[in-house]
């Protein structure tokens, strides 16, 4: 190419060629990598409190031949990071993986301080095993308050109701007491709801771990409602000073962590005011093995007070074979049959509650009737017990039906009671020799 307009025009072209080839390869920046590490942050720098939660992303920028481990530290316990430790594969090493760093409230007074988190790395990538640490500086602040905090926590809506059902709070320190600290639990509306424990004691071993408190709706036997309640930390018994706004002596400026909460009422009958051990009984007359005791019991009490004397009589509610099993009033243990039923506590076939009693339970026994011409094997005589073979057969479910009664004698309804009746289902079988 003898031509030197040709010859300048064929160099410009070639060189352009190299240049465009150059500019489309892939340009490694040291700027990039924080130095010479193929690692880095995805922030320059980072500014927090003592109680504030940040965040920033860890990268790779070159696909490693094996997993490359970073470690992350802090030069301060005024940060505390997590993970501590992140692993990149082959396969996610171009995910941006994402580190918490969050202040942590020393309880003390601090001038601002600029720290670094630090990584690490363990590879048999050498490309990532001999590069340098990465770093990123933090500026720490004193929190606005950095005074120690009673914590009460919770995760989800407190509710309760007067059937007794339950919810939950935790409670730790955010940092550790020089000396033991003992917080009461105090209920502001103590007719709604009971705590448990009534008191919770930290110590400098055990001040970051969350004591669990259970709140318990408790009935109050009239309808008033849904009733909202707060439980809080009571006058704080403890030797650290930095615990003294949570005492009595802080004055009017004491303060008090707490949660509140709901204690639905019990939108339904009084039925719950009586509580049986049981809602079914099973009765075996067992024949194999000689003479059967014919009874069964459960108890009864009541889960609220009362002001006068309650009583409460008991009914056999099925037809079908009243002959063979039915209740009536009496003396149990007469000389010529068993009465149906006894409140064991008082020798009566009734039921009485009153201001001092009423939360006692009170036992019962019930009896098959003995004088029945079904049942006349088990009828007691000068010799012992008649062992006829037994014709008693019964499959039918018999239901006694306890009533708010309006004496000690008569077993008479309360026109308007003001317990529902209870129902106990008595199942009856026979096995005979």
């Amino acid at each position: 190419m003898k031509n030197p307009v040709f010859r300048e025009i064929f160099s410009l072209i070639f060189f352009f060629l190299v240049f465009m080839i150059n500019c489309s390869a892939p340009v490694q920046m040291s700027a990039v990598f924080r130095g010479d590490s193929p690692l880095y942050f995805n922030l320059t720098s980072m500014s927090l409190t003592e109680a504030d939660i940040n965040s920033l992303s860890l990268n790779l920028n070159r696909k490693p031949t094996d997993n490359v481990v970073v470690t992350l530290s802090s030069s301060s316990t005024r940060v505390a990071i997590n993970p501590l430790q992140i692993t990149f594969t082959p396969d996610n090493y171009d995910q941006p993986q994402t580190i918490t760093v969050s202040g942590v409230n020393n309880c003390k007074s601090d001038t601002d301080e600029t720290i670094s988190i630090t990584t690490s790395i363990a590879s048999a990538d050498t490309q990532y095993s001999t590069a340098a640490q990465v770093s990123i500086p933090v500026k720490v602040r004193d929190a606005s308050d950095n005074l120690p905090q009673i914590s009460f926590q919770q995760t989800s809506e407190i509710v309760t109701s007067e059937l007794g059902t339950i919810a939950f709070f935790t409670v730790n320190l955010s940092c550790a007491p020089t000396a033991d600290v003992t917080i009461p639990l105090v209920v502001d509306k103590q007719t709604e709801v009971s705590v448990s424990p009534t008191s919770l004691v930290f110590t400098s071993a055990n001040f970051s771990t969350l004591q669990t408190v259970t709140i318990t709706g408790l009935p109050d036997c009239i309808a008033d409602g849904n009733k909202t309640f707060v439980v809080s930390s009571g006058n704080v018994s403890t030797l650290d000073t930095r615990f003294a706004r949570y005492t009595n002596a802080a004055g009017s400026s004491q303060i008090h962590s707490q949660v509140s909460g709901t204690n639905n009422d019990y939108q339904g009958s009084s039925d719950t005011n009586i509580s049986l051990s049981s809602g079914s009984m099973d009765m075996t007359l067992d024949f194999t093995n000689g003479h059967p005791d014919p009874f069964i019991s459960f108890s009864v009490s009541l889960t609220c007070p009362v002001t006068t004397t309650v009583y409460f009589g008991f009914l056999a509610t099925d037809t079908t074979n009243t002959a063979n099993f039915s209740l009536a009033a009496g003396a149990f243990g007469a000389t010529t049959s068993f009465a149906k039923v006894k409140n064991t506590t008082f020798g009566n076939s009734f039921l009485s509650f009153n201001s001092t009693n009423w939360s006692s339970p009170q036992s019962v026994l019930i009896a098959l009737d003995t004088v029945t011409a079904n049942l006349a094997y088990m009828k007691s005589t000068t010799t012992g017990y008649n062992l006829k073979t037994p014709v008693f057969s019964d499959s039918t479910v018999h239901k006694i039906k306890m009533f708010q009664s309006q004496g000690d004698v008569a077993q008479t309804a309360v026109a308007t009671p003001a317990y529902a009746a209870k129902t106990l289902n008595v199942n009856i079988t026979v096995n005979s020799w």
